[in-house]
């Protein structure tokens, strides 16, 4: 995590002198460390191996394994997934499940970037910063629609030009399958989300211009 972040999710209110102070004392005592990513002005933090092995002693660890370093392949599609975690969480999203813990689950199974609740409807949340191209979004969208790990998929999107473009891909695929049920998918920008959290706007095929918030009343299934 960033200093922002951890002061955003467990400081809020004070200043970053407080979170600047208990990182200092935890790096010193070995149970987090320091790196240096070089997209990020700042330090970014980790467990360290002894901050890991205290929390699973006390059986908090939740059987994730050790990551003893950043992954830099992956660092800002991870950065962004997380600020759109406490974005959610600040708008009363609690029940999330990360991508790490997914795989836990299922593993050898795709998953998607983490699964939250909303008024009762699971979400599976994907956030998209690269280019994966049409033929690989199709196989996506067939894969979430046949083999669901939750009720709803929300897309959330950092380009404004793939707002345009994957819906009618998604739509597209009525054509060429019967039965599909396209409106489980929704889309929404990044900075939408970030700035307006579940009132940002999000786009459904079946039921058009609509608000995450939405998302629990208008696309879920008869029961």
């Amino acid at each position: 995590m960033t200093l922002d972040q951890i002061h955003s999710s467990c400081y809020s209110g004070v200043s970053l002198q407080m979170p600047r102070m208990r990182l200092r004392k935890l790096t010193h005592f070995g149970m987090i460390k320091a790196r240096r990513v070089y997209t990020e002005a700042r330090q970014i933090y980790l467990l360290a191996k002894a901050g890991y092995a205290y929390l699973e002693d006390l059986g908090h660890s939740m059987e994730l394994g050790y990551l003893p370093e950043i992954d830099l392949r992956v660092f800002e599609h991870d950065k962004a997934v997380t600020d759109l975690r406490l974005a959610l969480q600040a708008a009363g999203i609690e029940t999330w499940k990360s991508e790490r813990e997914l795989r836990r689950d299922r593993p050898g199974s795709r998953v998607p970037d983490a699964i939250f609740d909303l008024d009762g409807l699971s979400v599976a949340l994907e956030f998209e910063n690269a280019d994966k191209g049409a033929e690989r979004y199709r196989k996506i969208f067939l894969d979430h629609l046949d083999h669901p790990t939750a009720a709803h998929v929300l897309y959330v999107l950092r380009a404004p030009d793939k707002l345009k473009s994957l819906p009618p891909l998604l739509e597209g695929l009525q054509g060429k399958r019967l039965g599909l049920d396209v409106g489980r998918i929704s889309f929404a920008l990044e900075r939408n989300v970030l700035e307006r959290r579940l009132q940002a706007p999000a786009i459904n095929l079946k039921s058009g211009a609509i608000t995450i918030a939405d998302l629990s009343v208008k696309t879920r299934r008869p029961q």
